[in-house]
């Protein structure tokens, strides 16, 4: 800014916009008339770019931390507490069949503590953000659950894949919709075949999960779908999360709008 003594003859203003919201002004002023030329805006306009992608980052940031403090709390904090609670209960049986039953679940709810965390620092890992990364993490876990039930695994990957990636927290809450989806399907569709599907039109993401089991009825909460679960995960990251399912089987749909 000139000194407020002296005449402003000129002055340039160019807004900082995040996602259609004002956020700021850059504003420049100047003693001489006709003294900013298109230099001068096309310089400030990439500062104004530079602050609303810095403000962005921030933004992300801070949601991102948001939601890491939150997973703790709520999967691994809870699946500690079961822990401690179970070892309790352990140290004063004195049978050591119930013994040996609260110690069972002391170790699947350890596992379960394993996996979330497992699941936390993987989503944050930016190595990861590769989509060819996702998929072998994705099929490496479908198929250690498919292959014991002897259920048939289609796993198509789409082509040309190169340079496609995903924001850490689209990662996490899809590859937990995904886990969450393979877990249900393989637990309670009865079915032998397991199709997953991926396609990216525009560089819009869309995953379709598939089996050929006796379905079930969406309002049937005793399903285990976890429908309630997964649609909030999915609106979290702003995508549509459809459910299509009959006797001859279900079909999950996540897609990016």
């Amino acid at each position: 800014y000139i000194v407020d003594d002296v005449a402003r003859q000129s002055e340039i203003c160019v807004p900082i916009v995040l996602e259609g919201k004002l956020l700021g002004v850059i504003d420049s002023e100047h003693s001489k008339k006709r003294f900013y030329t298109k230099r001068h805006l096309s310089i400030l306009q990439k500062i104004a770019d530079i602050c609303s992608k810095k403000i962005t980052r921030y933004f992300i940031e801070e949601s991102l931390r948001k939601n890491i403090a939150s997973d703790l709390h709520d999967d691994i904090g809870s699946s500690l507490s079961s822990i401690d609670i179970n070892s309790r209960i352990a140290l004063i049986k004195d049978d050591p069949g119930k013994m040996k039953e609260q110690l069972e679940k002391i170790r699947l709810q350890a596992r379960k503590t394993m996996d979330s965390m497992s699941d936390i620092v993987w989503s944050l890992n930016p190595r990861y953000d590769n989509f060819e990364n996702i998929l072998i993490r994705m099929k490496q876990f479908s198929s250690e659950l498919c292959e014991p039930q002897q259920i048939n695994l289609i796993f198509q990957i789409p082509e040309n894949l190169e340079g496609i990636k995903l924001a850490a927290d689209k990662r996490k809450n899809i590859f937990l919709i995904f886990k969450e989806t393979i877990n249900n399907t393989v637990k309670y569709s009865k079915g032998n075949t397991l199709r997953v599907e991926f396609s990216f039109f525009n560089q819009y993401f869309k995953m379709t999960i598939s089996d050929n089991g006796k379905g079930f009825d969406q309002e049937d909460l005793k399903a285990g779908y976890g429908l309630k679960n997964m649609k909030e995960r999915a609106m979290e990251i702003g995508f549509k999360f459809n459910v299509y399912s009959d006797i001859t089987g279900t079909t999950i749909e996540l897609l990016e709008t």
